[in-house]
């Protein structure tokens, strides 16, 4: 009988919670809420490079000053 009271313990122990993904508002970055409170905010062309897919290189914007020199 102990053995299954342990079994019972560890069933219900076990809890899965899905990651929760996210992808912002301009489609630049992607976050993921991962279980603990770990949140990872990544540029979309990390991901892409890791699946091999073809990506534009991430461009800086331009300041004013470059645009007046």
């Amino acid at each position: 009988m102990t053995t299954n009271a342990t079994e019972n313990q560890n069933i219900q122990s076990r809890t899965y919670v899905e990651p929760k993904v996210f992808l912002s508002r301009n489609g630049e970055y992607l976050t993921m809420l991962l279980p603990g409170n770990l949140v990872i905010r990544k540029h979309v062309n990390y991901f892409k490079r890791l699946l091999n897919v073809a990506y534009e290189p991430k461009t800086k914007p331009q300041t004013m000053s470059e645009v007046s020199a």
